[in-house]
């Protein structure tokens, strides 16, 4: 769940361009109530012929920027190819969006990896934590 604090201070990265649309999603689902923002996991999955909806991986939701961006979203093949597909946006630039959110370290000072990187300075999530016993079968 983000505070109101966060919410404001993200407002203004929902009207980029290229990647706005892609954070606003991802805020909707991390403004219920029970659901956590984390960097170094995506917390959801799919069924194995990626037919049905993306849901969260483990019966606690948590998930990072791009794994919130996919929740409840049908899936055109993998999390890459539907994020670039939904978004309009590059595979280099999917690698950047989610290196700048989930990896704890500097990789690519690419405008998609300091778009990301800004939004985790604002969230400070947690880091993700798979619970074998809350995994959710599909």
């Amino acid at each position: 769940m983000l505070t109101q604090d966060q919410l404001i201070q993200l407002q203004p990265f929902t009207q980029h361009p290229r990647y706005g649309k892609l954070l606003s999603d991802a805020i909707e689902i991390w403004k219920q109530e029970n659901v956590k923002p984390v960097w170094g996991g995506f917390g959801i999955r799919t069924d194995e012929t990626f037919q049905k909806p993306f849901i969260f991986e483990n019966k606690v939701p948590q998930c990072c920027l791009v794994g919130a961006a996919l929740i409840g979203k049908t899936p055109t093949f993998s999390r890459k190819d539907t994020i670039c597909h939904l978004y309009d946006i590059s595979s280099d630039k999917y690698d950047d969006l989610w290196l700048g959110f989930d990896n704890d370290g500097d990789y690519i000072n690419h405008d998609a990896w300091e778009f990301a990187n800004k939004v985790r300075d604002i969230i400070n999530p947690e880091k993700y934590r798979f619970v074998k016993e809350d995994f959710y079968a599909y």
